[in-house]
């Protein structure tokens, strides 16, 4: 399920110019402060975290992966497969 504020806070930042993973990743302080921001902090740090280890998808779905299973290449079981 989608994090509501969380697309709220990506919402107002693509509104005031932030658009690109690369501008929310140089949001700094002068920034949030300047664009009326400040309510929005924690997500925004959430974010820039979520965009630097390349999971903004499950950023915004609370996503989490469990330990990795073994999982069987197609067509190499049994005929149930």
């Amino acid at each position: 399920m989608l994090n509501k504020q969380r697309i709220k806070t990506a919402t107002k930042l693509s509104e005031k110019g932030f658009d690109t993973e690369k501008k929310v990743l140089k949001i700094d302080m002068i920034a949030i402060r300047d664009n009326g921001l400040e309510t929005e902090l924690s997500n925004i740090l959430d974010l820039q975290d979520a965009i630097r280890k390349h999971l903004v998808f499950s950023y915004f779905t609370n996503g989490r992966d469990t330990e990795a299973k073994e999982v069987k290449p197609y067509g190499t079981g049994t005929i149930n497969d």
